[in-house]
C-alpha cells in the first residue's frame, strides 16, 4: 500500500525541522572549551550566512500552508458559529437540518512556555496540546437518523473546518432523539496563539573558567587562540537576531503542521 499524500508530507516535514541545537557532535573530549567555542562559532556563523536559505525555507512553509487550507481547517479561534454554517450547507445536501452546534469541552492547556532557549545545549519540541485544542462538540438535528449516520461518517471530505466524530471504537456516531431528531459529538480544533522561545545562542564568556572571568587579560596572554574566538563570536551574535527570530517562526510553523496532519489522518480513520 503506497503512502498517503499527507504521510509523505508529514515526513517531509519531520526531515526539514532544524533541531534547536543544530551544531552538535560527539567530542572526544566533552569539557573541550576549544570544541564548545568552536560549535559556537560555526553556529553562529552558518546562521549568518544561511539567511537566504532559511528565508526561503520560511516562504515554503507559507505556500505549503496556503495550499492545504491549513489555517481554514484549523483556524485559531473557536468560531462555532463559521463551524455551524458549515455543518448546515453540507447538511442541507443530505437533506438534513441543523439545530444547534453546543461546545462541551476545551483540552487543557500544556505546559507553559519558556521564554527563551539556550540553543547550544536546550533540546526542545512543542507538544500538541501547546499547539492546539481540542473542541468538543454535540451537534444536533433532525431528519433521517440512517442518512445522518452516513453523513456524519463523511464529514472529512464535506467539510473544510476539520472535524471527526467523537466516539468509541466500534459505537454508532449518531443518538437519535424523540420527535426524529438525532444528536452527535464530534471534535473539532483550533490552533493556540504562542509564540516559539526566543533563540539565542550562549555568551562564549560564560564558558570561561571562574579564573578567566576573574581576569580576561591573563586569559587572553596565555590562551591567545580561545581569546580570539569569544571576540569573534561576541561580534557575530547581533547579527543573528532576526535569523534566529525565523528559525523560531519555522520551528513553529512545522509543529503545526505536523498536529494538523496528525489531526487529519486520525480523522481520516475514523471516517473509515
Amino acid at each position: 500500500m503506497s503512502a498517503s499524500p499527507s504521510l509523505l508530507l508529514l515526513g517531509f516535514f519531520l526531515a526539514a525541522v532544524p533541531p534547536v541545537h543544530s551544531v552538535r557532535a560527539s567530542p572526544a573530549n566533552p569539557a573541550s572549551l576549544r570544541y564548545r567555542l568552536e560549535n559556537l562559532w560555526n553556529e553562529v556563523d552558518l546562521m549568518v550566512r544561511n539567511e537566504s536559505a532559511d528565508r526561503a525555507d520560511l516562504r515554503r512553509q507559507e505556500r505549503q500552508f496556503a495550499l492545504l487550507e491549513v489555517y481554514q481547517r484549523i483556524p485559531f479561534e473557536d468560531d462555532l458559529p463559521g463551524l455551524r454554517r458549515q455543518l448546515e450547507a453540507s447538511a442541507k445536501a443530505h437533506s438534513l437540518r441543523i439545530r444547534d452546534v453546543t461546545l462541551l469541552s476545551r483540552s487543557a492547556g500544556g505546559r507553559p512556555l519558556p521564554a527563551r532557549l539556550t540553543t547550544d545545549r536546550e533540546s526542545f519540541r512543542l507538544e500538541d496540546s501547546q499547539v492546539a485544542q481540542e473542541l468538543r462538540v454535540e451537534i444536533s438535528g433532525s431528519g433521517n437518523p440512517a442518512r445522518a449516520e452516513l453523513w456524519t461518517s463523511s464529514l472529512e471530505d464535506s467539510l473544510l473546518r476539520l472535524v471527526r466524530p467523537d466516539r468509541k471504537h466500534g459505537s454508532p456516531t449518531v443518538s437519535k432523539r424523540p420527535g426524529g431528531r438525532w444528536s452527535f459529538r464530534g471534535v473539532a480544533y483550533r490552533f493556540r496563539r504562542i509564540r516559539f522561545p526566543q533563540l539565542r545562542p550562549r555568551d562564549p564568556f560564560t564558558l570561561l573558567p571562574s579564573w578567566a572571568k576573574a581576569d580576561p587579560n591573563a586569559f587572553a596572554a596565555r590562551e591567545p587562540l580561545l581569546s580570539d574566538y569569544i571576540s569573534r563570536i561576541r561580534e557575530q551574535i547581533p547579527k543573528t537576531r532576526e535569523a534566529y527570530a525565523r528559525r523560531g517562526a519555522f520551528l513553529l510553523n512545522s509543529a503545526r503542521m505536523q498536529f494538523y496532519l496528525k489531526a487529519s489522518n486520525r480523522a481520516e480513520a475514523r471516517s473509515r
